[in-house]
């Protein structure tokens, strides 16, 4: 399974550039972008295997657990310390994860959450079934 095409499926037909690699992680990540206004909304995919959904999380009192279409998963709010960022970790088994990440630039935490909710639920079709 690759990054990109998957996250290019998913957001097809919704505005966004084709993915690229990231800088940090371009074996296993894909970043896009699109702007509305003034506002940047930034999508990243990442493939992990070997990790839980419940890996490397920073910051503990800012996740929770529940599921995207009957997968489970962790949403964490503010993965990184900023505002206006949300993250979906989707189990992939045998133990690895998909990981949908949304960064706004102006736009709060909340919205940021509510976007990668609508991403995750369209990425998920796509990844594998055990």
């Amino acid at each position: 399974m690759k990054a990109c095409p998957t996250l290019d499926k998913a957001l097809s037909g919704q505005g966004y550039a084709f993915p690229t690699p990231t800088t940090a992680d371009a074996k296993r990540s894909c970043t896009t972008e699109k702007k509305t206004g003034d506002e940047l909304t930034g999508v990243t995919l990442s493939l992990h295997a070997g990790q839980t959904i419940n890996e490397n999380i920073a910051d503990p009192s800012k996740a929770s657990t529940g599921t995207v279409n009957d997968r489970p998963a962790v949403q964490v709010r503010e993965p990184i310390g900023a505002k206006g960022q949300c993250a979906i970790a989707m189990e992939v088994k045998p133990k690895s994860r998909a990981v949908v990440s949304v960064t706004l630039s102006f736009g709060t935490t909340d919205q940021a959450c509510a976007d990668v909710n609508d991403i995750a639920t369209k990425v998920e079709p796509l990844l594998p079934r055990s």
